[in-house]
């Protein structure tokens, strides 16, 4: 209880006196803020609903996003990761709507730290796109679905929970309770009229814009004049002539030339490094040849169909290479069309080709990695479009170009990259080939390439050292090892046989087994008739860590005979090579017997004593004498 006291702070003493335990403590304690806790949660989840970023940095947003959470959780009520980003995104102004939906349709949830740096990146880009912009409202062409004049703005736009349309004209059809006819009123993202609400048939009264309206809808004045045709009654967005390639206009001034986003009225040859981004075209078009590498003409019967209806004919087709800062994109089956204004690329063929995703905002352009979330480019919205800059890489054919192979060599390479190309071959190989080719060096003298990649992937197991120790006697040294189980059993019921080799000698003994278990009864059985006969003590025995030889009977016989048990280590079978040795030559010998008899395979037994008997009787390769000899000192009859 003196230790819970000393931690209290001094405005709580006064409210402790008469508490004579430490559970009653506790209890008081707790009574008093608990109700604390509480209101304080309250109080900071109604923040955490209801902030906002405001005219604060997003590093100051963020951080006081975060010392909410942490108040939260520091009273036990944490948050998922899923519901902070919910928060941060809820408290974002109207300009970050783009971003935000674009986080809301990814597939995989973003994580805290990704969202953080994200929005950092989209403020920077905000406040450049603000000190850079001027007044573009006054000269900017006609593409927008609502006029404006004067002071008068309008703003419709989705959001979360606030997606109806607002107005500070004063007119009389731009207010909250009279919405664009033709479309619902709910509110949400993105929700946009269809322009055919905008463009009825029929009207009935006029307003100062020069607009009629009615119940249905919006409709030109008909002494207003069209940017494109120059002709009276309708609006540039409805004009016939408004995507039709062949039709030339007068002149007319600046600010009231055609939409820029209908490219196909350019007067300006298209921009080898420019391409723009097109959801709505199937394939990738360029008017420039040289922007295709490896092309053929084209002599299929279909044409390219533009907005207008028009179809313009297919010259060539085939592919390209996008090279950026940070990436390079590959363009299959680019459909050559020498009319065409713009080089454009088809959104569904690049990401489906090149793994990646295209996220458009009113910022810009942004290419991202599926595999690696890595972002490969990013680039400015121009006046409504979504320009590519970047450079096209054409491979010609030597053969058909007529020029020599070494006009392809743009860079030297240094004898390292030539090992890797070429597949690391040896330094000799590769010596040979430089020179033969005479292919280009960073360095003129040639030095054999020091390449990691190599050492792991050819790296090879040292061999074995030939061993020093040499036998003097028979049965002084007797390895042992164990063969089977046999793929067959033979006739009589063995699925094993133990190997006892001589090391001076050697000689060779093999018994059939049905279990490993017999392995020391067979031992017993062999020590007590060898040592009787030959007159001499086994020493050593050297076999591998099998359970067979671990065993406590086996062990226990062993060190009662004095004998000294050798093993060899783990995975190692090369330190009883001799035994291994053994079991390959009477395996392949009593293989060839079966085969050179016909004999079935059940009898294997049979067939390995046999090879036993013959190789036991054979001259030995280094002593040129026979181990029936040596052990025996006798001459074969």
């Amino acid at each position: 209880m003196i230790w819970l006291i000393s931690t209290l702070s001094e405005d709580l003493l006064s409210h402790i006196v008469g508490i004579e335990s430490a559970q009653d403590l506790l209890n008081l304690l707790e009574r008093r803020f608990s109700g604390v806790s509480r209101a304080n949660i309250h109080q900071l989840r109604s923040r955490l609903q209801s902030i906002s970023k405001g005219d604060l940095s997003m590093d100051s947003y963020l951080q006081s996003v975060k010392e909410i959470a942490d108040g939260l959780a520091a009273d036990g009520q944490s948050l998922s990761e899923s519901d902070l980003v919910a928060y941060v995104l809820n408290g974002l102004p109207d300009e970050y709507d783009s971003f935000i939906t674009s986080i809301e349709t990814r597939i995989e949830p973003v994580t805290l730290d990704e969202l953080h740096a994200l929005l950092l990146g989209r403020e920077s880009a905000i406040l450049k796109r603000k000190t850079r912009s001027t007044s573009v409202v006054a000269t900017e062409p006609f593409h927008a679905y609502a006029a404006t004049s004067g002071s008068s703005r309008s703003n419709f736009r989705g959001g979360r929970g606030r997606g109806r349309f607002h107005s500070n004209s004063g007119s009389q059809f731009h207010s909250r309770n009279h919405p664009f006819p033709g479309t619902n009123n709910s509110s949400g993202r993105g929700l946009l009229p269809t322009p055919s609400s905008f463009f009825p048939t029929n009207t009935s009264s006029t307003n100062s814009n020069g607009f009629f309206y009615n119940s249905s809808g919006f409709s030109p004045d008909r002494s207003m004049t069209c940017q494109i045709c120059e002709r009276k009654g309708h609006f540039s967005l409805t004009c016939r002539q408004r995507l039709n390639l062949s039709y030339n206009a007068n002149v007319v001034p600046a600010r009231f030339q055609a939409p820029s986003a209908h490219y196909a009225h350019s007067a300006s040859p298209p921009t080898d490094n420019l391409w723009l981004a097109d959801s709505g075209a199937s394939n990738h078009v360029t008017s420039n040849m040289s922007n295709l590498g490896h092309s053929s003409p084209y002599t299929g019967s279909e044409t390219l169909r533009v907005g207008d209806g028009n179809s313009l004919p297919i010259s060539h087709t085939g592919s390209t290479i996008l090279h950026t800062s940070n990436a390079k994109f590959h363009l299959l089956n680019v459909l050559h069309v020498p009319q065409v204004a713009h080089n454009l690329l088809s959104v569904h063929k690049f990401v489906s080709d090149n793994h990646c995703s295209l996220i458009f905002d009113e910022i810009g352009v942004s290419i991202k990695d599926n595999a690696t979330q890595r972002m490969l480019y990013q680039g400015p919205c121009d006046q409504g479009l979504y320009p590519i800059y970047c450079s096209s890489s054409v491979q010609v054919s030597p053969l058909s170009s007529g020029t020599s192979p070494t006009a392809f060599l743009v860079s030297k390479a240094s004898i390292h990259t030539w090992h890797k190309r070429l597949g690391h071959p040896h330094s000799a190989v590769l010596k040979t080939i430089v020179t033969s080719n005479q292919l280009p060096l960073e360095d003129s003298s040639f030095s054999k390439p020091q390449c990691t990649d190599c050492i792991l992937g050819k790296a090879t197991r040292l061999p074995f050292t030939p061993s020093s120790s040499v036998s003097t006697t028979p049965l002084e040294l007797v390895h042992s090892d164990v063969w089977g189980p046999s793929p067959i059993d033979s006739c009589t019921g063995y699925r094993y046989y133990v190997l006892f080799l001589d090391d001076y000698t050697k000689y060779s003994w093999i018994f059939p087994l049905k279990f490993k278990s017999d392995v020391c009864e067979v031992f017993k059985v062999f020590k007590a008739k060898m040592e009787n006969v030959l007159n001499s003590k086994i020493k050593y025995l050297r076999s591998d860590s099998g359970g067979e030889y671990l065993s406590t009977g086996f062990q226990t016989f062993l060190n009662q005979q004095g004998i000294i048990h050798q093993f060899s280590c783990p995975h190692t079978p090369q330190q009883n090579g001799s035994a291994e040795r053994k079991h390959r030559h009477i395996v392949e010998l009593a293989r060839t017997f079966l085969a050179a008899s016909g004999v079935p395979h059940k009898y294997w037994v049979d067939a390995f004593l046999t090879a036993t008997y013959v190789i036991n009787r054979l001259p030995h390769t280094t002593s040129h004498m026979s181990p029936w000899q040596l052990l025996f000192n006798t001459l074969l009859s």
